[in-house]
């Protein structure tokens, strides 16, 4: 299989077979060894550069050939994008081979029929780029008659719904820098596991399995790193001296106020991040407990391998659906983590095909389910102990909207900024709120509340 054949294959699986981008693509790299590292690369970096820019792509075919793309067969229609964003996207891939490749697959693997539809209308545009001076310019002169909104849309390949959204939470240059900061490479961060190692053991590490790394932008304790190749084979990772953790997540973990001896519940906690970070800190602190709960009874076992992985003590998991109200635990956590499932419009870099999979029906729908959750996990926490609500997103209904819920049942806002990068202080750290937004911020999208619930009052 070619690299070009499996891109074909994972675009069909995302965009016709309702498949995450992150899941497919990790598994069909695991089952196509046989590919080379270029190839391996060339894959990859195609297979999100057309998810990423599909709605530029679509547009731009559907003045070509005239007809939506929602119309085209599913072959054709992913043939093209793929075409379409090497003869745009991708300069270092001659023209010639963009289209030669694209009609060879077509032939390949059918219908061929309509190889002389993919032919032609790839070389118009190839045409049409370089009669343009240039992809930038052909861009520009496409989007001439757009209105603002629509241009948003096209350059940064957006959903119109969105960006019309966004545009009512944040002025225009923060809408305008986010859509930029999705279209960026997002870094792989790891969190050092501060229970057992140092940092410099890490560095060590690393560099003797020939990783390059730099300080995080805002979280302690953790790296960027660029590797070619998985991160779970480095030896690092295997001795569990660290974990993969996006920083917006890190930052989480590090606003909780631990203290020896804690009890902390996890309400959802898979894939783990938080309570192992949570974990990790209590151990260094002399000790404690985190109880991690999923509704998946084979992600709580993940939670569970990774806390063996990293040698940690006082972590233990379970299967449990955080929308039932737990009368066992009433008023027990010292700390319950809220990170709860959302749009994740936040993670839009790493998992562009969250942009065409969401409506904002979906945001009213996962808005009720936080609640049904917060409802259940409030009752918890123990008088004067703390929630930490947390998402990968960025909407009010998700967010804000939650806050006032909890300050409703009887939670109050807590500052963090004394927890927090002097980076990232500001208004809404000392109320309590972490609001990271891509490109204001170098980090994903994120949103982090802590809040303390109020103490028993004694009516004597």
């Amino acid at each position: 299989m070619t690299a070009r054949e499996l891109t074909l294959e994972m675009l069909m699986q995302v965009n016709e077979g309702e498949k995450l981008s992150h899941h497919v693509i990790h598994r069909m790299l695991s089952v196509h060894t046989e590919l080379s590292e270029d190839d391996r690369a060339l894959a990859t970096r195609l297979f999100y550069g057309t998810l990423e820019r599909q709605l530029t792509l679509d547009w731009i075919l559907e003045r070509q050939t005239g007809r939506s793309m929602a119309g085209q067969k599913p072959k054709v229609r992913n043939l093209l994008r793929m075409g379409a964003y090497q003869l745009l996207f991708m300069q270092q891939i001659p023209p010639s081979a963009a289209c030669n490749e694209a009609v060879n697959l077509i032939k390949k693997k059918g219908p061929s029929g309509l190889s002389g539809l993919i032919n032609g209308v790839l070389r118009a545009i190839a045409r049409n780029v370089e009669s343009s001076g240039g992809t930038q310019n052909y861009l520009k002169l496409f989007a001439e008659d757009m209105t603002e909104t629509e241009k948003l849309c096209f350059f940064y390949s957006m959903p119109v719904w969105l960006v019309s959204y966004w545009r009512k939470l944040y002025p225009l240059e923060v809408v305008q820098k986010m859509l930029a900061a999705f279209l960026e490479e997002q870094p792989t961060t790891i969190r050092l596991n501060t229970a057992r190692w140092t940092m410099e053991e890490l560095k060590q590490s690393l560099q003797k399995d020939g990783v390059t790394w730099e300080e995080a932008r805002y979280a302690q304790n953790a790296l960027r790193i660029r590797f070619r190749g998985s991160v779970q084979k480095l030896s690092a990772y295997r001795k569990g001296m660290c974990s993969v953790q996006d920083e917006s997540s890190i930052l989480a973990g590090e606003i909780l106020p631990l203290e020896k001896d804690m009890f902390v519940l996890d309400v959802c906690g898979a894939p783990g991040g938080k309570a192992l970070h949570a974990a990790e800190r209590l151990m260094t602190l002399g000790g404690g407990t985190v109880l991690a709960r999923d509704i998946s009874d084979k992600k709580a076992e993940g939670i569970y391998d990774q806390g063996m992985r990293l040698g940690l003590k006082g972590l233990f998991c379970e299967m449990r659906d955080a929308r039932r109200c737990d009368l066992m635990l009433r008023e027990v956590a010292d700390i319950v983590i809220a990170d709860l499932p959302c749009s994740g419009l936040g993670v839009i870099g790493r998992k562009p095909d969250i942009k065409w999979k969401t409506e904002f029906e979906d945001i009213v729908a996962l808005a009720k389910i936080q609640r049904e959750i917060l409802l259940a996990a409030a009752p918890c926490v123990r008088p004067g102990g703390y929630l930490c609500y947390s998402t990968c997103t960025l909407t009010k209904e998700e967010n804000a909207d939650n806050v006032a819920l909890l300050q409703k049942l009887g939670f109050s806002l807590t500052p963090i900024t004394n927890r927090l990068s002097e980076k990232l202080s500001g208004e809404k750290t000392e109320q309590g709120i972490l609001e990271l937004v891509p490109g204001i911020y170098e980090t994903d999208g994120f949103f982090a509340a802590l809040l303390q619930k109020e103490e028993d009052i004694d009516e004597d």
